[in-house]
Parts: C-alpha cells; structure tokens; sequence
C-alpha cells in the first residue's frame, strides 16, 4: 500500500505534469495567434501598398491628361484670367443673394 505522503508526491508530480502539458499547449496556442495575426498585418500592408501605387498611377495619368489639355502656358493663362474674370462677380452676386435670405430669416 502507498503511504500518505506517496500518494500526494504521486499527485504533485501529476498537476506538475498537466501544468506542463497545459503550458505548453497555451504556447503553442499563443504562437499560432501572434503568427496569425503577423500574416494579417502582413497581408494589410501589401493591400496599403498596392491601393498607394494605384493610387500614383491614377494621379500621374490625370495630370497627364490635365497638361496635355492646358497646351501653353500662355493658353492657360488667359483660360484662368477669362474663369477669374467669369467666376466672380458670380460668386459675389450669389454671396449678396444668400446673406440676405439669411439676414431676412435672422430677422424673423
């Protein structure tokens, strides 16, 4: 027969053993979550990058096509002197107009 003290070396040495198999499952439970979320934040980067260089690519092909349209800078002048000389006295009458809906409306 075990003694008493038997007996409870034999348990230790069994919960020691179970911490250890739980230990080490916790680790690799651990592992397999951190390279988890490492190919995550891997696969997020490479989205990033790819939509930045689709991003380049679009604005590059839109000033292309921008300059190509503007031809001279002489042209370009006078298009932004006759949008200047357009936009305005438009804006200010809209201005004038709108400040006094809301001067009206203040007042009631």
């Amino acid at each position: 027969m075990l003694s008493f003290l038997e007996v409870l070396t034999t348990k230790t040495k069994k919960e020691k053993n179970m911490s250890a198999t739980e230990t080490k499952k916790a680790t690799a439970a651990t592992s397999e979550t951190i390279g988890e979320l490492f190919h995550e934040a891997i696969r997020s980067y490479e989205k990033a990058l790819t939509a930045g260089i689709q991003l380049q690519e679009e604005s590059v092909n839109l000033w292309k096509d921008v300059l190509s349209k503007l031809g001279s800078p002489e042209e370009f002048q006078a298009k932004l002197e006759s949008m200047r000389a357009d936009a305005f006295p438009q804006a200010r009458k809209l201005i004038g107009r709108n400040s006094g809906i809301v001067s009206a409306r203040a007042a009631k």
